[in-house]
């Protein structure tokens, strides 16, 4: 709401994307469903009749990917997952990529066919070379032990103090907490991490943990 009251050298269009993407975040944090798809909806209608490409249309293009995922929605996924690569295309920001990866490699599990790309990307976060990537792979594992069965492994991954990259990764984390039924745990750690004295300790400890789960399960080599 203070955002929408300062003045800007946006035109009111652009002014109005912007406010609707940081309000599509704060749903998210918030776990708030049909506020975020009728905001980030309105943001990716808005951005392709006015003909912007921006950072905030890429996150509710992600955030709608994960929103159809939660949902068993298997077209709107792909959809998303479409959408996200021309708009890859057309900036080349690797900081997007990423983002990307993460939605396809989310949509990827439980498919025998995609398990080798599935633990190439896991293993490619585990490098150390992406922001936040090991934050991002833990969710995946976290979904992936979920798809399993083993939810007791999937409450540990996904209570890992860490920090995902994006909206559509803290969206992703929040839905399965709430799915596993830790979502009072997650937000009381979430809670503890944002007042530690070192606020990288989830840093840390999202990089031992990932490698150990990589360990466990065969999947570094």
């Amino acid at each position: 709401d203070r955002f929408v009251e300062l003045p800007s050298r946006l035109d009111d269009d652009r002014k109005r994307l912007w406010e609707l993407t940081y309000r599509v975040n704060g749903s998210s944090m918030r776990g708030e469903m049909d506020d975020i798809v009728r905001d980030a909806t309105e943001v990716v209608a808005s951005s392709r009749r006015l003909g912007v490409d921006y950072r905030g249309l890429f996150w509710c293009t992600t955030v709608l990917g994960v929103c159809s995922w939660a949902a068993d929605d298997h077209e709107g996924v792909a959809r998303s997952i479409d959408d996200i690569r021309s708009l890859v295309g057309s900036t080349n920001d690797p900081a997007l990529r990423i983002q990307g990866d993460f939605l396809t490699t989310l949509a990827s599990i439980g498919n025998t066919e995609t398990t080798g790309p599935v633990r190439q990307h896991l293993r490619r976060c585990a490098t150390g070379q992406l922001a936040s990537g090991e934050s991002d792979a833990i969710v995946i594992l976290a979904a992936i032990a979920e798809d399993e069965g083993d939810i007791s492994r999937a409450r540990t991954l996904i209570l890992t103090p860490m920090s995902p990259s994006a909206t559509g990764q803290w969206l992703a984390m929040r839905i399965l907490a709430e799915r596993l039924g830790v979502i009072d745990e997650l937000l009381a750690h979430r809670q503890a991490q944002a007042t530690a004295s070192r606020p990288s300790i989830g840093l840390d400890v999202a990089k031992r943990t990932l490698h150990t789960e990589l360990e466990r399960r065969a999947w570094l080599d």
